[in-house]
């Protein structure tokens, strides 16, 4: 099965530039004291960078591993300064995430179908072995992984009140991603890897694991914004976040459309989009999906197929075969259109979200700047 990283690797002139913006305006930030003390954030660089350095040799290494080990060691920097429930739920929240993405993608390595169909071909296209290339994307993915700890700091330093909102949900969401996975690899070792797993949360919602993970971001930070008084910090997690998701729909998109090209032309594929969201799961009305049986036809054309088959046999019979598999390609072609009239419509929803990010995000660099801006004229007034 195709397999989208949720964190691309930066090789191209674009993505450097956008990960060198990214990193700069995160680090002007932080030292406009919208994170933790220096002396705590050059441990937390220091810590994201070793946990990610192993990406200029192996990307797998960086983007599957490193992530989460990097978050996992914030959570034991901020430990011993806890203090009520808030932050204590927030560290959980850190802490899990960490050991939820190192195990599972260990187990994921260690099983042969998926050696096969994602980590072989990913290696592929970018072998093993040193390269200066990577070195940006490292740098900046650390700056990037560091100012993860805004959150933390603003919770463990900050007010309460609903801080705990946030970080409760952001537990949640990491416990029903975990399910997710668990259900996907289970059906994937029992069924095969070229497999489409539809059940379970997977029948309501076809990335149930990338909605955990919006969820995730969107509980994270608003526990930050809750707990935090500094607009700089305030900004740093706006910022931090509007990265996180926007990196978690191109990572789905790109999924849909590994998905699409693999499964296109499997009938159950076919429904499953016509009936499943993408992402969100229909709260009134029908949803969910199904799986047929062996004798199932799809539902989309089932009616089609109910008119057409005594003609198909009828044709059949009179040796007329060809005539008859043209009338099947014609039922082929009417869920086929069906189906990509649903993938237009998301990739509509795409479009849209992807300008209300870059909206949000214009404003967010036009706060970052102002706050930085202010910060060098009051220290050059002080001076």
């Amino acid at each position: 099965m195709y397999e989208a990283p949720l964190i691309p690797s930066v090789t191209t002139p674009a993505r450097r530039v956008v990960a060198a913006a990214a990193s700069g305006l995160a680090s002007a930030c932080l030292y406009c004291g919208g994170g933790p003390p220096r002396a705590t954030l050059l441990s937390i660089f220091a810590a994201s960078l070793v946990c990610l350095l192993p990406g200029v040799v192996d990307p797998h290494l960086a983007l599957r591993y490193g992530y989460g080990a990097g978050l996992g060691c914030q959570a034991a920097l901020f430990a011993p300064l806890a203090r009520g429930a808030s932050s204590r739920l927030l560290l959980a929240a850190y802490a899990l995430y960490g050991l939820k993405a190192v195990a599972f993608q260990a187990l994921r390595d260690r099983t042969p179908g998926y050696v096969a169909k994602v980590l072989v071909p990913a290696r592929g296209r970018e072998p093993r072995g040193f390269s200066s290339k990577r070195l940006p994307g490292v740098l900046a993915g650390a700056v990037m992984l560091s100012s993860f700890s805004v959150h933390l700091h603003s919770v463990v330093t900050g007010r309460a009140g609903g801080a705990a909102v946030g970080a409760a949900a952001a537990l949640a969401s990491l416990l029903v991603q975990a399910l997710a996975d668990a259900q996907k690899y289970s059906f994937k070792k029992y069924f095969g890897a070229d497999k489409l797993c539809v059940q379970g949360l997977w029948s309501r919602s076809r990335h149930p694991n990338h909605l955990c993970e919006l969820l995730f971001h969107a509980g994270v930070l608003l526990a930050a914004l809750a707990a935090t008084g500094s607009a700089a910090a305030a900004a740093l997690s706006l910022l931090n976040s509007g990265i996180a998701i926007w990196l978690v729909l191109g990572a789905t998109s790109r999924l849909e459309t590994g998905q699409l090209q693999e499964y296109g032309d499997v009938p159950d594929y076919r429904d499953y989009v016509l009936r499943t969201p993408r992402l969100f799961p229909k709260l009134f009305g029908r949803g969910g999906f199904a799986p047929r049986g062996p004798g199932e036809a799809s539902s989309s054309s089932a009616s089609l197929l109910a008119d057409v088959a005594p003609i198909v046999e009828s044709l059949k019979e009179s040796q007329l075969g060809r005539v008859s598999d043209e009338i099947s390609e014609i039922v082929k072609d009417e869920t086929r259109l069906e189906v990509q009239r649903r993938e237009e419509e998301d990739l509509a929803a795409s479009e849209i979200n992807n300008i209300v990010g870059i909206t949000v995000g214009t404003g967010v660099i036009t706060a970052a700047l102002a706050v930085g801006s202010s910060f060098l004229i009051t220290l050059a007034l002080g001076g």
